[in-house]
Parts: structure tokens; sequence; C-alpha cells
């Protein structure tokens, strides 16, 4: 039976007040290697300090679409994405213009 995978948009607060955004299968994994500064130039430069928030995906074509928009907002933007992401009001779809 193939294994099933979970997809997944990460956003780290880092040095500098800066916002991260990444996708990943495996989210813990990929904050350690953040956290060792093996994963990613940005990283490296810029530390993560905190984990803010993951938002599941229902396929890594999804994933990376989700990323790829949320990389293109204002940090003003991505703090509302993540607030509501918190608050369990973020629907992918919508965001994506993916809703009915």
């Amino acid at each position: 039976m193939p294994k099933s995978t979970t997809h997944f948009v990460y956003m780290l607060r880092c040095k500098g007040e800066r916002i991260y955004t990444g996708y990943a299968t495996d989210v813990e994994a990929r904050f350690r290697k953040h956290c060792e500064g093996t994963a990613a130039h940005f990283t490296r430069a810029f530390p993560p300090l905190e984990f803010l928030c993951s938002i599941p995906c229902s396929s890594r074509s999804e994933g990376l679409r989700l990323e790829a928009r949320i990389k293109g907002k204002t940090r003003t933007e991505k703090l509302d994405v993540i607030q509501q992401n918190i608050s369990g009001m973020f629907c992918v779809q919508d965001f994506l213009g993916d809703g009915l």
C-alpha cells in the first residue's frame, strides 16, 4: 500500500523580523534543517527564531502554488495569513482562487 504524503506550507519568523515561507512534507525535519543552517540560503543569512504556522495542502502542486502566492505578499498580508490560519479562518482554495 502506498504511503500517504501530507504537504505543508510553513512560515517562520527569522532574524530581523523577516518572515520565511517554505514548502515541506515533513515540517519538523525541515525546521530542524533551517535551525542547523542547512536548508535554505535565506535562513542561513537570517536564522529562524520562531515557527509561526503550517498550512496543510491537498497536493504538492497546491502546496507549491500556495508557497509562491504567499511569498509574493507584503509582510502585513503574510501576518494576516498567519492570523487567519491560527484562528481556523484560512481556506487554501479561496486564497488560490480555486474556491467555488
